[in-house]
């Protein structure tokens, strides 16, 4: 599995965070997520899409698929990146579950003059 973030602009104060995530299959079987979840320090978030926790996805061998995905935060996104947090896509193949997880580390704030 490979696991791609690209975070949007967002303010510092926001306590969201909707990042695109585009998941590849690099097995040779089909792969299904299950489960988008961010990490942060000991806490887990759930994903809260519309859609998040309704169904899943299949992934077939070699292709790549986006994912809607949002979190409600407890803190803004500037003190939540603090640390480097983990993005957690559960996926099962065949009947055994497995955990991908993606390093997200906060950029650096662009200079605005």
């Amino acid at each position: 599995m490979v696991v791609s973030v690209t975070t949007t602009r967002q303010l510092i104060g926001e306590t969201w965070y909707a990042p695109k995530v585009k998941i590849t299959n690099k097995s040779n079987s089909p792969v299904t997520v299950t489960n988008i979840e961010l990490f942060v320090r000991s806490k887990r978030y759930a994903n809260k899409t519309r859609e998040a926790g309704t169904h899943s996805l299949t992934i077939n061998s070699g292709t790549t698929e986006s994912f809607e995905v949002m979190f409600r935060l407890d803190e803004d996104v500037q003190k939540t990146f603090q640390e480097p947090t983990d993005l957690l896509v559960y996926y099962r193949i065949g009947e055994k579950q497995q955990i991908a997880r993606a390093t997200v580390i906060r950029g650096r704030l662009q200079d605005t003059h």
